[in-house]
């Protein structure tokens, strides 16, 4: 056996660099989320609690949903503009039209109400850039004014109703 057979380097060492190199996002994404979360126990009055951690993640869903469907539009090559005013017109028009004195309504309903606007202006963005053949940029930025001003028609000052009922079955 030649020397230099016996020196080389064992197939698979270093396995520890290696995975550290590869995760090497995932471990910059916990890394900033340990910082954050000492600075929010840091600054805050007591300890960080259960009920904290529980808060700010909640608070945050809907905005790591957008980023989902957002991450998708992306990776497709798409260009999108316009989710938050969806978000904005949904939550508009669901606290405008549920009823306070009727706190179990539907929630199949009331999902899909929410899911139809949705759609909507997602088949009204998709009717100019698919068919019209305009820039998904023009689009989907003037989509979002039209629908910022659709939200204040529905919803001119701040109030409404959700049904309680609606948050707690989707948690």
């Amino acid at each position: 056996m030649s020397s230099a057979a016996a020196s080389s380097p064992v197939p698979g060492g270093f396995g520890l660099r290696r995975a550290l190199v590869r995760n090497r996002g995932a471990l910059i994404a916990a890394a900033v989320l340990a910082i954050l979360l000492f600075v929010v126990d840091w600054i805050s009055a007591g300890p960080l609690t259960y009920f904290d951690v529980s808060f700010l993640s909640s608070g945050g869903a809907t905005s790591a949903l957008a980023a989902i469907g957002q991450t998708i539009v992306i990776l497709s090559g798409g260009f999108d503009l316009s989710a938050g005013a969806v978000i904005s017109l949904v939550n508009a028009v669901l606290a405008s039209s549920m009823d306070p004195m009727a706190p179990g309504a539907s929630i199949l309903l009331w999902t899909t109400v929410g899911i139809g606007v949705g759609m909507a202006v997602g088949a009204f963005n998709g009717f100019f850039i698919a068919v019209l053949r305009m820039q998904p940029i023009v689009v989907t930025l003037s989509t979002m004014f039209i629908l910022q001003g659709v939200t204040l028609l529905v919803m001119d000052k701040p109030g409404g109703f959700v049904s309680p009922d609606l948050g707690t079955f989707y948690l």
